[in-house]
């Protein structure tokens, strides 16, 4: 996800640093403690560099993120922040910044340009860099569903449960590996077969009148057993639960599966013992 993100953050700084004439452009996003700043893409002298982090404390990004404004330091910067910028190549003389805000409204980054002669012309720049900032600020946040989504995916992906998404006609679309596992199945093999195949024969009309609620809009639970690839038998726990379009059509299922044969056994277990604790 990082990578698109990352390449157009490159192209940003390097079109800003040419557009404005600075020696040095970053983009820095906020780190979640708040006061370190971690730059996700940097150029000098027309070259992109490595990317570092930084501590706020002392530096005009400072004064940016505190004030959530455009903050410009045309001549002496180093007389106004003594210990510089730390990013800054030795000499730096301006600076200007804007905070980069998230949909909430919270400060979650800093738009940086410095050069090393004086800013003698910053009428337009504060209007052209808020423009450009709102552009990068739709990109963090698309990077941050982006990772938000591929975790979530991956979690899915790797639950102990089983977990499969069905279409409307009973046939699956998506397995996770959990799910394939206790089938004795692989989710590529599995992706457009009938998941009712899979259920033991006497327990078919249980398990088909359950569907025909979760069709109707129930959410349901039922215990039955299930028959694995090599024709072995295991018992199962399913929850279904519907999908539905935005008109509430019924477009399919999510059925979340798990493997209660060792429940089951040590039921059978306890029963015979205590029957044997009767005689």
């Amino acid at each position: 996800g990082g990578n698109t993100g990352s390449a157009f953050f490159r192209r940003l700084v390097l079109s800003v640093a040419e557009t404005m004439g600075m020696a040095m452009v970053f983009v820095g996003e906020l780190e979640r403690k708040g006061r370190t700043v971690r730059t996700i893409a940097a150029c000098a002298h027309g070259k992109i560099i490595d990317n570092a982090t930084y501590h706020l404390a002392g530096t005009p990004c400072e004064q940016v993120m505190d004030t959530r404004q455009f903050r410009l330091y045309a001549h002496d910067l180093q007389q106004q922040f003594p210990q510089g910028h730390p990013l800054a190549q030795m000499g730096s003389q301006s600076y200007m910044g804007v905070p980069l805000f998230n949909g909430a409204g919270e400060s979650v980054g800093v738009l940086a340009l410095l050069d090393t002669r004086p800013i003698t012309d910053h009428s337009s720049a504060a209007t052209l860099l808020r423009v450009v900032a709102a552009r990068a600020t739709a990109e963090l946040e698309r990077m941050r569903i982006e990772d938000m989504l591929h975790e979530t995916t991956a979690a899915l992906e790797n639950a102990v449960e089983g977990i499969a998404r069905l279409d409307a006609d009973g046939r699956y679309v998506a397995v996770n590996q959990a799910y394939a596992d206790m089938l004795g199945s692989i989710p590529q093999a599995l992706i457009g077969t009938e998941w009712l195949a899979a259920t033991h024969p006497n327990h078919r009309p249980d398990v088909q009148a359950a569907y025909r609620r979760v069709q109707a809009g129930e959410k349901v639970e039922i215990t039955s057993r299930s028959l694995r690839a090599d024709g072995s038998i295991f018992h199962k726990r399913l929850t279904m639960v519907g999908v539905y379009d935005k008109h509430k059509k019924f477009i399919g299922h999510y059925c979340f599966m798990r493997d209660i044969s060792a429940d089951k056994h040590a039921q059978q277990v306890l029963r015979e013992s205590e029957e044997r604790f009767r005689r």
